[in-house]
Parts: structure tokens; sequence; C-alpha cells
């Protein structure tokens, strides 16, 4: 009767467990539920920081794009002043405009009224060549003592990057020209068109376009 019942726990036991075949069977099956949960996540997390990085950029865009129609809304020329102009010139390279505009603009800011500055300010809006990337770089220069007798400040800083192309057109009442010489002109353009070709993160070629009329046209 006793050995009736030791066999009879002893078959139990056996019923209870795991073979190795079930055990790598289950490890199995939970891996294949982590590697999906962790791509999941993975996804999410690329999908979140191309979110970021495009958001990035279209701020820049946009910070780049409000700075420089903040300066040439102040466009400034009056042909009793000697050096006030408005210059735009129009390139183009491996099919790219590749444009460049100078001009006097009354958009500067005196840090300190002990600052021997005038309001009137000469800037130009230039690319140059990104060293080691295939893009361009948008550099804004400005000269702050235009007619100063003190020596002349003239300050260099990168507006923008990954450029791949900048261009003005300038409208003169009737019709868009690609170039403008206030001195033969005799005047400033009623408005100004600004169009910027941009490599963004994702190496895609993007374009932004806006016009800004110039308040001060004479």
């Amino acid at each position: 009767m006793a050995r009736g019942k030791e066999k009879e726990v002893l078959h139990l036991n056996k019923q209870n467990g795991f073979t190795l075949l079930e055990i790598l069977v289950a490890i199995a099956i939970t891996a294949v539920i982590f590697s999906l949960v962790y791509g999941s996540f993975s996804t999410s997390f690329s999908v979140s920081d191309r979110i970021m990085e495009d958001r990035e950029f279209y701020r820049t865009v946009r910070v780049t794009l409000s700075r420089m129609i903040h300066e040439l809304e102040s466009a400034y020329w009056n042909p009793d002043e000697e050096g006030t102009l408005l210059m735009g010139s129009h390139a183009q390279v491996d099919g790219y405009p590749r444009d460049s505009v100078r001009f006097t603009s009354l958009s500067h800011y005196r840090r300190g009224a002990e600052n021997r500055e005038s309001d009137l300010n000469l800037l130009r809006y230039y690319l140059e060549e990104d060293r080691g990337h295939s893009t361009l770089l948008l550099f804004h220069e400005e000269e702050v003592n235009l007619f100063s007798l003190t020596p002349k400040t003239q300050q260099v800083f990168e507006l923008g990057e990954r450029l791949k192309g900048l261009e003005f057109k300038y409208y003169d009442g009737k019709e868009w020209v690609e170039n403008w010489d206030s001195t033969e002109r005799r005047g400033l353009p009623k408005a100004i068109e600004i169009n910027l070709v941009l490599e963004d993160i994702q190496g895609r070629e993007r374009e932004f376009t806006t016009k800004t009329t110039l308040g001060l046209v004479q």
C-alpha cells in the first residue's frame, strides 16, 4: 500500500516538471516578444528624434529669414548721402543661385548711448564654401561705423548653414529683376524676394521663399 502511494507521488512530480525543449521554446518566444517591443520603442525614438531635428531645422530657417526681412525692410538710400546704396548681383554655380546683396540700412541697434555708432549700417549677405561639406554657409557682414571718424568696425558672423543656394529678386514696380544697382536706378526696389535652398538633416533639399516690401522706399 505504501509503495503504491510512493509511486503515485513520483508520477505526479514527473508530470509537473518542464522538459528542456519546453524551456527553450519559452525562451525563444520571450526573446521574440522583447525584440518586437524593443523594435517598437526604437522606432518611436527614431521618429521622435527626426521630428525634433525637423522642428529645429524649421526654427532656424524662420529665424534666418526674419533677420533678413527685418534688415531689408529698413534698407536706406538717399541721393544726397554718399555711401548709401543697394547693390544686388545674381550668379549661378553648379545649377544653384549664389546671389549676394550689399545695402545700407537703419537696422543697427546701438547697445549703449556712449557707443560712437550711427543707426545707419552697411550690410552684406553672401555664401561661402563650407569646408569638408558639400553645402554652403550664409554669412552676415555689418559695418557699424559707416560715417564715423573712429576706426571702422566690421562684424561678420555665420547666419545659416547647410545652404545649397541663395537668390534675391527685386521688384521695380512693374517686373521682378535679378540684379539691382541703386546708383543706376536712382532708388530702392519696391519689394525684394528671398529664396533659400537648403539641405535638411536627412539630406533632402528644401526651398523657402518669402517676399518683403521696403518701408523706406524713396
